[in-house]
């Protein structure tokens, strides 16, 4: 009789315990990892002397990670999203027009904390020439203070600008940034 008694507690005791080792499962952090485009308008006007310096254009734009379609898949809400750490961050020139003699130093400014911002200046380039050929850069540099505050903020703010030694320029500066997220699902909320 007390064997039976033992096995019948098991048996009802082991589906309690099935689920407390499966909560403890899925609550493990994991990483997705994500890439995702923002795009940049750039343009200066033309001025009386084509061989002139100009200004071009400061733009910004912003991503946030909670509001990507893979991670939108995969949580309930935005706190479940732990670390995010920029891997890399590319770019390139696009459907360039202006001035083929024109090259470009951008500098794009990454925010690191409310009102502190991380510089990246790029290599002076034959813009009308990248385009063309479609090469692709990297932002060299370290960049955890940049994962701190997109973990901290939930995503990337960047300003763009910087200047052409001719005039005038119009074209498209495409950022393409990679990282991976770090997520903690809530299996409360399921």
């Amino acid at each position: 009789m007390k064997k039976r008694i033992v096995a019948l507690c098991l048996i009802l005791l082991f589906p309690l315990l099935a689920c407390d080792a499966l909560e403890e499962l899925v609550e493990q952090e994991f990483d997705e990892n994500i890439s995702f485009v923002l795009s940049f308008g750039v343009d200066s006007e033309a001025t009386g002397n084509p061989d002139e310096e100009v200004s071009l254009n400061t733009t910004s734009n912003s991503y946030f990670i909670a509001e990507d379609p893979n991670i939108r898949g995969i949580i309930n809400d935005p706190n479940e999203i732990k670390k995010i750490k920029i891997n890399s961050i590319r770019y390139e020139y696009k459907n360039f027009s202006g001035n083929v003699d024109a090259k470009v130093v951008s500098a794009f400014s990454i925010g690191i904390g409310f009102g502190q911002d991380e510089i990246f200046t790029t290599p002076s380039t034959n813009v009308a020439q990248a385009a063309l050929l479609g090469e692709l850069f990297t932002l060299e540099g370290n960049l955890d203070k940049v994962s701190d505050f997109a973990t901290e903020s939930g995503g990337v703010q960047m300003l763009h600008g910087g200047s052409a030694t001719h005039n005038p320029v119009n074209f498209v500066t495409e950022v393409t940034i990679n990282v991976t997220v770090t997520i903690q699902v809530d299996v409360s909320n399921l």
